[in-house]
Order: C-alpha cells, then structure tokens, then sequence
C-alpha cells in the first residue's frame, strides 16, 4: 500500500484547503489589487474551503465505504453542520461584527475606544457553500476513482499465476477460472 492510498483522507482535504485558500488570495491580488496574506488562514469568501473539504470527506467515504455505512453517517451529518454554520452562525456572527464596527466608528455615539475592528467577513452566502459542496463532491469523486485504479493496478501485480494472492481490501471477492492442471497447483490462499 502507498503513502497516498493510505492517507488519502488526510492529504486530499489538506491540499484541497491550500488550493482553495490560495485560490482566495490569487483573486483578491487580481479584483483588488492588493496582496492579502490573511486570506491564506481567514474565513469566508468564494468558495467555502470548509464546506469543500467536508463534502469531499463525505464523497470519498460514500465511495469506498458505500451511503448505508455508519462511517458516511458521521461525515455526512458532520458535512450538514459545517454548511450550516458556515452559512448561518458564521455568517450572522460577520453582519454583527459589521455593525458593531460601524456603531464603533459613529463619532458622539459613543465612548468606546476599540483597539481594532472585529473581523467582518466570518461567514458565507449560501452560493459560496454551494460552490464549496459543488467542488468537494467533484474532487472527492475524482480523487475517488484515482485511489480505486491505484488499488486496482496494486492488485493485478500481486496476483500470481500459481493461484495465489495478497489482498489488503477486505472487501474483494477473488474468483480463481480456468486453472488447467489443478492437480500440481497449490490450493489458493488468501492472506
């Protein structure tokens, strides 16, 4: 087994964040014209990092693990929860902290002497956790039928022609046809 298939469900989630979250920041430098390195680790924005992650989790495990598995379960209720807080709570915490800045910076308001402004952009438009649901569902499916050829080409190698094989999936079912001379093969074992 390689390092990829083995940690698939970590790497892919990782990448898939930095991309995104780079993603964030090439677009800024280009629509704004101005580098913000924030973007690298803040919130919000188009697409949902968070929202794109999860759903790609749930994509890859609906895949091997199939929809009825407690472990798709899990990634799926854990998947409805981050996109709804990412559109929700997140989002209503920014439009707060919009307002609170703007009340802040009202002169004769108030006396409130604010070291620095509350971070606004907290939260996503619901567009943006579709687009973040959109993207995790195509790159968990893609990453998904890679991991399914890496098994498969790992599974034709072992496979030798006396009728045995090493199998790591717990899952497979080998059928052994057409063996001709029986007789002086050993029985097929399964380790």
């Amino acid at each position: 087994m390689n390092f990829y298939t083995q940690y698939r469900y970590i790497i892919v989630p990782i990448i898939m964040w930095i991309c995104i979250q780079s993603f964030k920041v090439i677009w800024d430098l280009v629509t704004l014209h101005k580098f913000n390195f924030k973007r690298i680790l803040g919130a919000g924005g188009m697409p949902s990092s968070h929202t794109a992650v999860v759903v790609a989790l749930s994509t890859m495990i609906a895949r091997e693990y199939g929809l009825q598995s407690p472990i798709f379960a899990i990634s799926f209720v854990f998947s409805c929860v981050v996109m709804y807080d990412a559109a929700g709570i997140r989002r209503a915490a920014g439009k707060q902290a919009k307002m609170l800045n703007k009340i802040a910076e009202t002169p004769g308001l108030t006396n409130l002497q604010m070291q620095e402004k509350l971070v606004e952009v907290l939260g996503h438009t619901p567009m943006q956790v579709i687009v973040g649901a959109i993207i995790g569902i195509i790159v968990g499916l893609i990453v998904s039928v890679i991991a399914l050829g890496i098994a498969f080409a790992a599974f034709t190698r072992q496979l030798t022609i006396n009728g045995t094989a090493e199998i790591e999936a717990s899952n497979w079912e080998i059928v052994f046809e057409g063996l001709t001379n029986a007789s002086t093969l050993d029985e097929p074992t399964l380790t």
